[in-house]
């Protein structure tokens, strides 16, 4: 009886903890992870978000992103939790400009994956910003927009 109080309590305090976790907010490496991304989509880092996007690491509290590594798809996907709404209106310029670059790169080099991202969009809500570029981005903005509403 004993040894089953003590896993009860375990099992209670591990919810709790889960439970006061998810309270807090989103966790967008989560959320990328429930887009079920193949390998062909590469992890990319803080120093990416600079060199990448131009984005001020100071401006961010969380993110998540990847980008197809082949090369030749326009794959690419930025989630990003900024510090405040000054912060997420310069995160937002900067992957409205990245988007533009890559309609601009396709356009005239790959059609059919110019055609993919151009329907796609950069999106924002409240600290909230995201870059979806992918053939399911209506499914995938949709998880995305699940998740930062249960915030």
């Amino acid at each position: 009886m004993k040894r089953v109080s003590i896993a009860l309590l375990a099992a209670l305090l591990a919810l709790a903890a889960l439970v006061g976790a998810l309270a807090e907010g989103v966790e967008l490496e989560t959320v990328m992870a429930s887009f079920g991304l193949g390998e062909e989509m590469m992890a990319l880092t803080e120093e990416d978000l600079t060199d990448v996007y131009g984005i001020d690491p100071a401006d961010v509290g969380q993110f998540a992103a990847a980008i197809h590594d082949s090369g030749i798809k326009a794959d690419e996907i930025v989630l990003v939790q900024a510090v405040d709404e000054e912060a997420a209106g310069r995160v937002q310029a900067a992957l409205e400009g990245r988007f533009q670059d890559k309609l601009n790169e396709l356009e005239g080099y790959l059609p059919e994956e110019y055609a993919v991202a151009a329907a796609c969009k950069v999106e924002a809500d409240g600290l909230f910003v995201a870059m979806i570029v992918s053939p399911d981005a209506e499914a995938l903005t949709g998880l995305w927009q699940e998740a930062i509403a249960a915030k």
